[in-house]
């Protein structure tokens, strides 16, 4: 039982990610360009802090007009770059390697689920292989974690 509930954490992490990595591929949404308007950041307790950013799209279709959309919220005022309307069709999302790199560290906990299962077969089985290939999982996991935070600013 648990391991079936654990084995369902990466269908339920592609499941989100998927779609918003397809629209930075270019693969959905409709593509244009975004200029961020404004961000305000509100914080309802000492822990919980939330930044909100509008941003002006325009359509690559000249047939469609602007509109004032949501964006990320590691974005600057003012800051104009490549983006697509996001797969609920709420906000926008950088496209390209931004977008790319943006998407990849929430992708990555789908690595977590095997390490963990590597390691508890491991230990039960005193397999020392099983501990290094879940030891690999985790450098691999780690590493795109970090550069998907640091290149997807």
């Amino acid at each position: 039982m648990l391991l079936g509930g654990l084995l369902g954490i990466p269908f339920l992490i592609l499941d989100t990610t998927v779609p918003e990595l397809q629209t930075a591929l270019g693969m959905k949404g409709a593509p244009g360009t975004a200029t961020v308007l404004s961000c305000e950041t509100y914080q309802r307790n000492r822990r919980d802090t939330r930044r909100d950013c509008e941003a002006w799209f325009v359509f690559e279709d000249p047939a469609r007009a602007p509109i004032v959309i949501q964006t990320v919220a590691d974005v600057k005022v003012g800051e104009t770059f490549p983006a697509a309307i996001g797969p609920r069709g709420d906000h926008v999302i950088p496209t390209g390697t931004r977008g790319v790199w943006r998407a990849i560290p929430l992708m990555s906990l789908v690595l977590l689920t095997p390490a963990i299962v590597l390691v508890s077969f491991g230990l039960i089985a005193q397999s020392r292989a099983m501990k290094i290939a879940a030891g690999v999982l985790v450098v691999i996991m780690a590493a795109a974690i970090t550069g998907g935070f640091t290149l997807g600013q």
